[in-house]
């Protein structure tokens, strides 16, 4: 990945971070980054350092307790996203929690369209998460919604504009 796609990546979790502390402020939520972890272990060389598999960017929990974990992407490419094999294991993870019950989705953001793509997960998911944005509207798994002038990505209220979570309790979508 170039510095520059990870300096996008990173102001749009920026993006994310600034509207999680609003949800906190209005009591509606409380989200938090996930860090990517590492564990030590013994090898004949002396001790070294062993990344963990990432886990989704943030989770989180609503005011009515429903934990929510989600991955936020952003793409350049003007007709369609896919997840890359790498971050397959953040589907696995997403898929486990939601037969709990969690609310687990990618966050999608187009930069070119100025459009996010909130793409859900469920335990019965057994594809690849991926989207072609002319038809983004048909599939009942994508609520799209576009990016305001001043950047702020109000995820939750886009749901529950959707009836998605309606009230910010539901155990439907």
């Amino acid at each position: 990945m170039s510095r520059q796609s990870q300096a996008v990546g990173k102001q749009f979790e920026d993006n994310c971070n600034t509207m999680h502390e609003e949800y906190m402020l209005r009591k509606l939520g409380f989200f938090w980054k996930n860090e990517i972890g590492s564990r030590v272990i013994w090898t004949s060389q002396g001790m070294k350092s062993q990344p963990l598999p990432s886990r989704p960017d943030f989770s989180g929990i609503l005011s009515s307790g429903r934990f929510v974990t989600f991955d936020a992407k952003s793409t350049a490419n003007k007709n369609k996203w896919s997840l890359s094999k790498e971050s397959l294991h953040q589907v696995a993870h997403m898929q486990r929690l939601s037969e709990y019950g969690a609310l687990t989705f990618f966050l999608l953001e187009s930069r070119v369209l100025r459009v996010c793509y909130i793409i859900r997960v469920t335990s019965q998911d057994n594809t690849r998460p991926a989207v072609i944005f002319a038809t983004a509207m048909k599939d009942p798994n994508v609520v799209p919604f576009i990016i305001p002038e001043n950047g702020r990505i109000d995820w939750l209220h886009v749901l529950a504009e959707a009836k998605k979570v309606p009230d910010h309790s539901s155990l439907g979508w």
